[in-house]
């Protein structure tokens, strides 16, 4: 994750997004009650001390997509996030390809869902992190620190001067 240039992104601080019915809900990446002794693959170290509240865990989703990904395991959460962040149709396929791959159920409504929802530029770096990759404390940690160095210089060099 990194500033991009001026106005390649959606504007995410503007007041009037904050009512979006596609940005209507907090999800937490790492689930806030996962099953930690099934195969659910989230770092136990996320909530030896509520880490998993951090920011750095946290994104933006539609109310109904939100509570489809739930407490799902990292690789239906990174198919979700995949769809969203999808911009090529054809490549939709491939996506549903490899969901069944990893026995991951997405119905006709979850799709559709997924595929008419809009503005998700957020979810881009969330996804770069893979099907394998490790979203772990650290992790949060490191993402946490970036959102809010960013967020900071946005506020300071836009907002207050």
């Amino acid at each position: 994750m990194k500033v991009g240039k001026p106005k390649s992104s959606f504007p995410y601080l503007e007041p009037s997004q904050w009512l979006s019915k596609d940005l209507k809900s907090i999800e937490h990446i790492a689930p806030q009650k996962p099953e930690l002794q099934t195969e659910s693959n989230w770092d136990e170290n996320l909530y030896t001390n509520d880490d998993y509240e951090k920011i750095g865990n946290l994104t933006l989703l539609p109310t109904q997509i939100n509570s489809s990904a739930g407490n799902k395991k990292w690789i239906e959460k990174w198919i979700y996030y995949s769809h969203l962040a999808e911009k090529d149709a054809d490549k939709l396929s491939d996506l549903k390809n490899r969901a069944e791959k990893n026995k991951v159920n997405l119905n006709d409504s979850t799709i559709k869902l997924l595929t008419e929802a809009s503005c998700f530029d957020h979810i881009q770096p969330i996804i770069e992190i893979g099907t394998t990759g490790k979203w772990d404390k650290n992790f949060v940690e490191e993402r946490t620190k970036c959102i809010c160095d960013i967020l900071w210089k946005r506020m300071y060099e836009e907002w207050l001067f």
